[in-house]
């Protein structure tokens, strides 16, 4: 088998449940507490190519034929020594089986896999190949996945999230937990980051013409008015995480210019604004933000 990888059961092709193109069943030690639900795991093949599926369902039975007979074993439903592993007038015997879907083989070649095939966890490597992480094209990092114990990075195309082949993304998650927000700050100083380091490093002047800007507009109250101020609540192991698992810096956005509204009050700086005082002070001395209004004679043609 492959360095590294643990043998975790054995490929199961029966009569009512054979293995297909698309699905097989496995299994597996019932104590086996490494696989969850989405998880990848691999199959060598005869041919010398590797099957990676991913977990569908994972089920326990034992030789019960119903859970009558069940009850009656336990000495007809009792609790008395439910904690022992000798409860009961009859110790069933049990295991677990697995059904994975198939998502990919190395050599295309989509026949099914043989029974009594072992089945292996995957290596972070495995599990890129697996989901197409392993050749993504103008790599991003989007953040990362962990799997039996292995972080595994996540990139996507960048030309799809900010152009010219897609520039669109959809984030949906429950309202009022700011994760969204988060993330899709995280996404943009990633983007910055890496746009950055473009520039600074290439001596390409095609290179160089590629930039890029953000136009936010902030509908959270004051959360986004501070986006150039580092996270004083990001601890040591967080900030290693964005090092050695996502290959960023954790540091708040770059050059960032805040745009207020114009408003009559002195004390908050001629502005209305939900930024805090302090935070506004600092950005109008250090001359990055300002007061903008409209007015009808600049707007009417364009009403």
């Amino acid at each position: 088998m492959s360095n590294n990888s643990k043998i975790i059961g054995k490929v199961s092709a029966t009569e009512k449940n054979p293995s297909t193109i698309d699905y097989f069943y496995f299994w597996m030690d019932s104590n086996n507490d490494d696989l969850s639900p989405f998880d990848v795991i691999m199959v060598e093949n005869p041919n010398n190519s590797v099957t990676y599926a991913i977990v569908e369902e994972i089920n326990h039975v034992t030789d019960s034929s119903s859970h009558f007979t069940s009850y009656i074993s336990s000495e007809f439903g009792s609790l008395a020594n439910v904690e022992s592993e000798q409860a009961g007038n009859t110790n069933r015997l049990s295991f677990s089986y697995v059904k994975a879907k198939v998502v990919h083989n190395t050599k295309n070649t989509y026949t099914p896999v043989l029974h009594d095939r072992p089945v292996c966890l995957c290596t972070p490597k495995g599990i890129r190949e697996a989901l197409g992480l392993d050749d993504v094209k103008n790599p991003l990092t989007c953040g990362y996945m962990e799997m039996y114990g292995n972080k595994v990075k996540v990139d996507i195309n960048d030309k799809f999230l900010i152009g010219p082949d897609g520039a669109h993304l959809n984030v949906s998650g429950i309202s009022g937990l700011a994760c969204k927000t988060s993330y899709t700050m995280f996404l943009l100083n990633a983007l910055q980051q890496k746009y950055r380091k473009a520039w600074e490093e290439s001596e390409d002047e095609d290179n160089k013409s590629q930039k890029i800007t953000y136009l936010v507009f902030n509908v959270k109250g004051r959360d986004l008015l501070t986006l150039d101020i580092p996270n004083e609540k990001l601890d040591e192991t967080q900030k290693r995480i964005y090092r050695e698992e996502l290959g960023l810096e954790p540091e708040p956005f770059k050059q960032v210019y805040y745009y207020y509204p114009h408003g009559k009050n002195a004390s908050r700086n001629y502005t209305q604004s939900n930024a805090d005082k302090d935070d506004m002070d600092r950005q109008f001395i250090e001359k990055n933000a300002c007061r903008y209004f409209y007015n009808f004679e600049s707007c009417r043609d364009k009403l």
